[in-house]
Parts: C-alpha cells; structure tokens; sequence
C-alpha cells in the first residue's frame, strides 16, 4: 500500500505532500529495506526521458508531481503477547489511568 501524506506546514520535509509513504507488513524474510529504496529509485527516479515520477503530471491540476522523500514503513501483526499482555490500561469507574500515568 502506498500513501501520499499531505500537511500545509512546508518547512518540515516529513511533513510534506512531497512525502512518499511505502507501507508493509514486516516478515524477517521479507525484501530488505535498502532492496526497496534501490528498485525505486532505479524504476521511479530513472532518466528523465525514461518513466520518471518527477516528470509526470497531474491530470486534474497540471502540476508535476513531485516526490522528494521516499519513506519506508513496516508494521507488525500482533503476536499472542500482545493477546496475552495488553499495554493499555481499562479505566473503570474507581481507577483513572491519569493516576498512574
């Protein structure tokens, strides 16, 4: 899955609609993270000449797109642990989680 994030703040790259979101579920025999990135950039960032995500535009608006930050991110299935262990707290009408925190 791949998300675009948008934020109206541009001094902060992260932050930016300039940002590419590549999200996977995370396997230990999985493709590796620097895998991912070269095959990006090699498929994505080619030649300009080539198919290039700089140099294609949008059908609606005109603009190029344009995509400075390719971010990577892994998220984990849960595990029985985190059946078995939960870490967050249940308030109940005697205990407030504002107490312990």
């Amino acid at each position: 899955m791949v998300d675009s994030k948008k934020s109206t703040d541009r001094s902060n790259p992260s932050c930016s609609d300039e940002v590419l979101f590549f999200h996977i579920p995370f396997h230990t025999r999985d493709i590796s993270r620097q895998k991912i990135r070269d095959i990006y950039e090699k498929t994505c960032e080619g030649e300009p000449q080539s198919f290039n995500f700089k140099h294609i535009s949008n059908e609606d608006s005109g603009n190029c797109m344009k995509i400075s930050q390719l971010t990577i991110a892994y998220s984990r299935p849960k595990n029985i642990r985190d059946y078995l262990c939960p870490s967050k707290l249940i308030e109940t009408d005697n205990v407030f989680v504002s107490k312990y925190v």
